[in-house]
C-alpha cells in the first residue's frame, strides 16, 4: 500500500507556521503601513552604562491601528552630548565620558527621546578640554547640476570641536536662495517626510541656485546647484 508522504509532511508544516506566527500582533511588519507615523517607541535602553562600552539601541514606528514597524535602521540618529555619548551608526552608540545625553531618533517628522546615563569617568585620550560645541556643518555633494523636474539629495553632517562628526540631514533647516528653481525637502516646505529630507527638486526657470542648511545657530557650507534645461 502506497501512503502520500505529503499526508505526512503537511500537518507538520502548518503547525510550523502557526507556532512561527503565533498571536505576535505586535511585531513589527516586514512592509512599512500604510498611513501617517503616530509615535516612535525607542526599546532596548540601558539603565546605565560606563565610557568605553558600544551599545545598540532600536526603534519601532506605531502606525494607525497599531501596526508597527521596525525603523532602527530609517531612522535618524543624534545625541545631545557628544562628549558624553556618540553615535556612530543606525541605534548604535560609545558611551565617551561621565553624565547624561538624550538620544533622539527621528523618522517622518516624528522624534522620541530616552535619556542614556553614563557613569564614570572620560574615556582615557578622550577628555574635551572645554565644552563640547558645533563648530560647523558640512552640507555634501558641494556642487551639483540637475536637469528640469530632475532632483538630487544633499547630506548634512555636523563636526563637533572635539572632531567627532556626526550626521544631521533630517534635524536641519535647509533653504534655497531667492531665485527659487526648485525646492528643497524639509518640514517646512513639504508633505515628504524621512529618508526624502534634504532632497533638491528642480522646478525651473533655468539658472544657479545656492542651497544651505542651518542647525542650531550654525549655517552650512553654501552649494551651488546648476538648473539646466535638459
Amino acid at each position: 500500500m502506497r501512503v502520500s508522504i505529503s499526508r505526512f509532511i503537511l500537518p507538520f508544516a502548518i503547525i510550523a507556521i502557526l507556532l512561527n506566527l503565533g498571536c505576535r500582533g505586535d511585531t513589527p511588519a516586514s512592509i512599512e503601513p500604510v498611513g501617517d507615523l503616530q509615535s516612535i517607541n525607542i526599546f532596548n535602553v540601558p539603565q546605565s552604562i560606563r565610557p568605553g562600552q558600544v551599545h545598540a539601541l532600536g526603534a519601532t514606528g506605531i502606525y494607525p491601528g497599531n501596526a508597527t514597524f521596525r525603523i532602527t535602521a530609517y531612522a535618524n540618529w543624534a545625541s545631545s552630548d557628544v562628549a558624553v555619548v556618540e553615535i556612530f551608526g543606525k541605534g548604535l552608540l560609545r558611551a565617551m565620558g561621565g553624565g547624561t545625553a538624550t538620544i533622539t531618533a527621528s523618522y517622518r517628522g516624528v522624534s522620541r527621546s530616552v535619556d542614556i546615563l553614563v557613569e564614570g569617568a572620560a574615556i582615557p585620550g578622550t577628555e574635551a578640554p572645554g565644552p563640547v560645541e558645533l563648530s560647523s556643518i558640512q552640507v555634501d555633494p558641494t556642487w551639483a547640476s540637475v536637469a528640469m523636474e530632475g532632483s538630487v539629495q544633499f547630506e548634512a553632517t555636523a563636526i563637533y570641536s572635539n572632531g567627532v562628526t556626526q550626521p544631521l540631514t533630517n534635524l536641519v533647516d535647509w533653504r534655497v536662495s531667492d531665485d527659487d528653481p526648485g525646492f528643497i525637502i524639509d518640514s517646512d516646505n513639504s508633505a515628504a517626510w524621512g529618508a526624502l529630507f534634504g532632497l533638491f527638486k528642480a522646478t525651473g526657470p533655468v539658472g544657479t541656485t545656492v542651497v544651505s542648511c542651518e542647525y542650531m545657530g550654525v549655517v552650512s557650507n553654501y552649494v551651488t546647484v546648476v538648473v539646466r534645461e535638459f
